[in-house]
């Protein structure tokens, strides 16, 4: 069986706080027979080239990066 890849760019500066989540979205599209491929960005920079650069289905952002830089 042939898994159809599943791109999400994940931005987040804290990515080992979201551990679960992203576990729970690989078991969860694993079960949907897709194959996640999630690309984490922790600094926000570059996420244009990634996205030329990938074939990225979905982002999640995280709202408060940093202090001085959001998701929005």
């Amino acid at each position: 069986m042939n898994l159809q890849v599943f791109t999400i760019l994940w931005v987040e500066d804290k990515p080992k706080a979201m551990r679960g989540q992203i576990e729970s979205i690989k078991k969860f599209l694993s079960g949907k027979e897709f194959e996640p491929n999630i690309i984490i960005n922790e600094t926000g920079t570059g996420i244009q080239d990634t996205m030329k650069n990938n074939d990225v289905d979905i982002v999640v952002t995280d709202k408060n990066l940093t202090d001085s830089r959001n998701g929005m």
